[in-house]
């Protein structure tokens, strides 16, 4: 996997916030369910700056892309097809 661009993983300095945020979070509620917070906010994240980075696969093949179009409007007559 290749990514097209690498500015977007500037956006992972987030995570650092969100770890600040953890550590001094005011939340009352069980340390589990933080944790759980926690990693989902981080994996969202994560992926949000994967997705920025535009990756993509580059191979080589031999297949063919084919795209049909046909103009429907009331300005073209449609060919008599047998």
């Amino acid at each position: 996997m290749q990514l097209a661009f690498y500015q977007p993983l500037f956006w992972l300095g987030l995570l650092l916030i969100l770890g600040v945020g953890y550590a001094v979070s005011l939340v009352d509620r069980p340390r589990s369910l933080k944790v759980a917070s926690f990693v989902c906010r981080a994996g969202a994240v994560v992926l949000l700056a994967l997705a920025l980075c535009r990756p993509f696969v580059l191979r080589e093949t031999q297949d063919l892309h084919v795209v049909f179009l046909v103009d429907v409007s009331e300005s073209v007559d449609l060919p008599v097809v047998f």
